[in-house]
C-alpha cells in the first residue's frame, strides 16, 4: 500500500458522512483511497463485463473499499458504470458451510426493523419490499406465507420467527437497524442496536448472536441484507473478528449485503428498492447488486459515499445459473396468477386496461428470455417458458373478451382477444412439438385447435398427449395435473375423431379427487377454471367451434363431477 495504516484509516474516516470535513478534504481522501485500491487490484487496462471475486480475509488488508476502484485512464469509478458492468464481490478463504439446499425460486421474506432509541425508515423499506414481492402478494393469498414484518425486532423475536417457520424457512432476511459498537478498545466491533428482549430499552447484538438466532430454524436464508451503519465494518483491526456481514457469510449465508461506512436513510431505501426488485424478478444476484450500487450513485448528492460503502459477500451454489432460471420462471408464473386474481372482479374499463398492460409486460419478459442465445440449450426450461407464454396469452385473451362485454368498441376487443388466443395456440404447439411427453402443453394446444378451428387436424397428437398423461399417472400415484389433462383430452375426443368420451372424462376427475385427498386443491381449481371456459367463453354463441357442436353441455357434466 502506498499509504501507511494510520493515513489510510484517517482517509476512510473522512469519507464517513457523519464526519465533519470540507469538500476539499473529502475529495483528497477519496483520491487517496481510490489510488490505493486501484493500484492493489491492478486494473490498468480496460475490462469488459465482469465479476471481480475477491477471495480474502478482509482483516488482512484493513478492509479497503475496493468498490472505489477507478476505471482505466481515469474514467471514473469502475463499479458504477453500466458499460462495461463490473461487480466486485467478496468471500473469505476456507470452508464455506453451504446450508442452502437450492437457490429459492419462491421467496419468503422476514423484514425485521428495530428503533429502540432513534427512528429508522421502516415504511420506506417495507413498501419497496412489498412492491418487489407483488407477484406473490395476490389478494387471495396468505400474506404471511410471503412476508413477515417485525416492527420492534429483538434477538428473541427474530429467533422465534425463524423457529416458527421451520417447515417453510425464510429465504431472505432484511434487517433495518442502527449500527452500534460492542466491546471497547482493541476488542471493539460493530453490532446491531436491537430492542431488548426483556424490560424495554436497547440491546447491542453481536455478530455471533445474530448468526445464532438466524440459524435457529431448519436452515439459514439464502440472502441477508443488513441496512445498518457499519454492518460491513471490521471494527478494531488489532484482534481477530469478523464484521456482521462477514460473520453471516462465514456461517453459511450465500449472499450478504452490508455497509462499510455509515449508511444514509435515503441510500438504504434505494438499496432495498433496487436490489430486491431485480432479485425477485429473477435477475442474477450480481446484476441486482450492480443495479443497487448505480441507483445509490445516481443520488449521491443525498447518499454521499453509500455507493462505495455497499459491500456484497457472495458465494453462489453450483448450478446457480440453472437455479436462476427456475427463480425467474417462478416469478413470471406468480405474476400471471396475481394478474388472474386481479382480473376476477374488475370494476371498469380502466381497471381492465391496467391488468391487460400488466399481462403484456409479463409476455414481453417471457418472450425476451426465450430469445436469449444462452438459453437455447436449456430444453426443460424452454418448454416451461413456452407454456407460460401460452398461458399468459390465453389469460390476456380471456381478459380482453371480458373487456369486450363492457359495450364500447366490442368488435375491437373481441378481435384482439381472438388474436391473443391464436398466439397462445402457437406457443403451446411449439412446446408440445419440442416435447411430446409434455401432456399439459399438448392438451392446451389441442383444445385451442378445437375451439378456433372446430377440429383437431393432427389426431395423432391427441393420441400422444393422452398416452403421455396416462403414463404419468401410472408412474406416480401423487401425479395430479395429468388427471386434469386426461379429463380434458377425453372431453375433446370427438374433435380428434375418437368418439364421445364424457364418461372417461368424469372418471379422470374422480381419479384426480382421489389422488388429491387433503393436499393442495390448486390442481382441482385450475382444472375447474379451464373447463368453465367451455361453458362461459368458448361457446358457439361467442363464435367458437365453427361448424361443430360446442362442448358447453359436456363440460357442464364433467364440472358436475368436480362439484362445481
Amino acid at each position: 500500500m502506498m499509504l501507511d495504516e494510520v493515513d489510510f484509516l484517517d482517509a476512510l474516516d473522512v469519507l464517513r458522512y457523519t464526519h465533519e470535513a470540507s469538500e476539499a478534504e473529502e475529495e483528497q481522501a477519496l483520491g487517496k483511497v481510490t489510488e490505493v485500491v486501484t493500484e492493489m487490484l491492478g486494473l490498468s487496462v480496460p475490462v469488459t463485463d465482469a465479476q471481480i471475486d475477491l477471495v480474502l480475509n478482509a482483516q488482512e488488508l484493513l478492509a479497503p473499499p475496493f468498490e472505489a476502484v477507478e476505471a482505466a485512464n481515469g474514467a471514473g469509478p469502475l463499479t458504477i458504470r453500466d458499460q462495461p458492468a463490473v461487480v466486485i464481490t467478496r468471500r473469505v478463504r476456507g470452508a464455506f458451510e453451504d446450508h442452502a439446499v437450492r437457490w429459492p425460486a419462491r421467496p419468503r421474506v422476514l423484514f425485521a426493523a428495530a428503533s429502540p432509541e432513534d427512528a429508522v425508515p421502516a415504511a420506506e423499506h417495507e413498501q419497496p419490499l412489498r412492491d418487489a414481492l407483488e407477484p406473490w402478494l395476490a389478494p387471495a393469498l396468505d400474506e404471511a406465507e410471503v412476508l413477515t414484518a417485525l416492527e420492534h425486532a429483538s434477538l428473541d423475536s427474530i429467533r422465534d420467527a425463524c423457529v416458527a417457520t421451520e417447515d417453510k424457512p425464510y429465504t431472505h432476511v432484511h434487517l433495518l437497524a442502527h449500527g452500534c459498537t460492542v466491546a471497547k478498545g482493541r476488542r471493539e466491533k460493530w453490532g446491531l442496536k436491537l430492542h431488548a428482549s426483556q424490560g424495554g430499552g436497547a440491546q447491542a447484538a453481536t455478530a455471533d448472536e445474530l448468526v445464532a438466532v438466524l440459524s435457529a430454524g431448519r436452515s439459514l436464508p439464502a440472502v441477508v441484507t443488513l441496512t445498518a451503519c457499519d454492518s460491513g465494518n471490521l471494527g478494531s483491526t488489532s484482534v481477530a473478528g469478523a464484521s456482521l456481514a462477514q460473520a453471516l457469510h462465514v456461517a453459511g449465508v450465500p449472499v450478504v449485503l452490508g455497509s462499510q461506512f455509515p449508511l444514509t436513510k435515503t441510500g438504504s431505501a434505494l438499496v432495498v428498492e433496487s436490489f430486491y426488485h431485480a432479485l425477485f424478478a429473477g435477475d442474477d444476484v450480481r446484476d441486482a447488486l450492480h443495479k443497487a450500487r448505480r441507483a445509490v450513485h445516481d443520488r449521491r448528492d443525498d447518499t454521499y459515499y453509500d455507493w462505495m460503502s455497499l459491500v456484497g459477500y457472495v458465494q453462489l451454489p453450483q448450478g446457480y445459473a440453472d437455479r436462476l432460471v427456475d427463480a425467474r420462471l417462478e416469478a413470471e408464473l406468480a405474476s400471471l396468477r396475481t394478474a388472474q386474481a386481479l382480473a376476477e372482479d374488475l370494476p371498469n374499463a380502466q381497471a381492465y386496461d391496467a391488468v391487460a398492460k400488466r399481462l403484456r409486460a409479463r409476455i414481453a419478459s417471457l418472450e425476451s428470455w426465450v430469445r436469449l442465445p444462452e438459453n437455447a440449450s436449456r430444453k426443460a426450461a424452454l418448454d416451461e417458458n413456452r407454456g407460460l407464454i401460452g398461458s399468459a396469452y390465453k389469460r390476456l385473451a380471456e381478459l380482453l373478451f371480458k373487456r369486450s362485454q363492457l359495450g364500447d368498441d366490442q368488435e375491437r376487443w373481441s378481435s384482439e382477444s381472438r388474436e391473443a388466443l391464436e398466439e397462445a395456440r402457437r406457443w403451446y404447439e411449439a412446446g408440445f412439438e419440442s416435447n411430446l411427453s409434455a401432456h399439459w402443453l399438448g392438451v392446451q394446444a389441442l383444445s385451442l385447435a378445437a375451439v378456433l378451428d372446430g377440429t383437431i387436424g393432427n389426431s395423432w397428437q391427441w393420441d400422444a398427449a393422452l398416452f403421455a398423461a396416462e403414463a404419468a399417472c401410472a408412474q406416480n400415484p401423487d401425479e395430479y395435473w395429468a388427471c386434469g389433462s386426461r379429463a380434458e383430452l377425453h372431453l375433446l375426443a370427438s374433435y380428434a375423431g375418437r368418439g364421445k368420451r364424457v364418461a372417461d372424462a368424469r372418471r379422470a376427475i374422480e381419479d384426480l379427487k382421489k389422488r388429491l385427498g387433503t393436499a393442495d386443491p390448486w390442481p382441482l381449481e385450475s382444472t375447474r377454471r379451464q373447463l368453465e371456459r367451455y361453458t362461459s367463453w368458448w361457446t358457439a354463441e361467442n363464435g367458437f367451434f365453427p361448424e361443430g357442436q360446442a362442448l358447453a353441455e359436456d363440460a357442464a357434466e364433467v364440472l358436475h363431477e368436480l362439484g362445481a
